[in-house]
C-alpha cells in the first residue's frame, strides 16, 4: 500500500498439519497495523491465487487455540472448522475452505 512500510507478511505454504500434508495460509501482521483488515485482504488474495492459479481444492489455515484474531480472518475468508489437533504441547485449531 501507499508508503512503501512493511507491515507484516502472508502467503502460502505447504504444512504437515497432524500427519496430513496440505497448501496452508498463513499471515503475520506487525501489532501496529492490526485491526485494519490487511490481513483479510492480503489472506482473500492467497486464497484466490491457490483456487485458480494453484489449483487447490482446498485450502488450509492453522493457529493456536488462544488466537481468536487469526480464526476471525480465516472465517472473513470463508473458512469453518476443519479439526483441533496439538502441536509443541498446545492445542491447535485448523480451518478450511473448499474451491468450490
Amino acid at each position: 500500500k501507499e508508503g512503501g512500510v512493511f507491515i507484516g507478511d502472508c502467503g502460502i505454504t505447504i504444512q504437515s498439519i497432524d500427519d496430513e500434508t496440505v497448501p496452508e495460509i498463513g499471515f503475520h501482521i506487525i501489532k501496529k497495523y492490526c485491526n485494519r483488515g490487511f490481513a483479510s485482504e492480503a489472506a482473500l488474495a492467497c486464497k484466490e491465487y491457490a483456487f485458480k492459479v494453484l489449483q487447490y481444492p482446498k485450502v488450509f489455515s492453522y493457529t493456536t487455540i488462544r488466537n481468536i484474531p487469526s480464526q476471525k480472518v480465516a472465517e472473513k475468508i470463508g473458512m469453518r472448522l476443519y479439526k483441533y489437533f496439538q502441536k509443541n504441547g498446545e492445542r491447535q485449531i485448523v480451518q478450511v475452505v473448499d474451491k468450490d
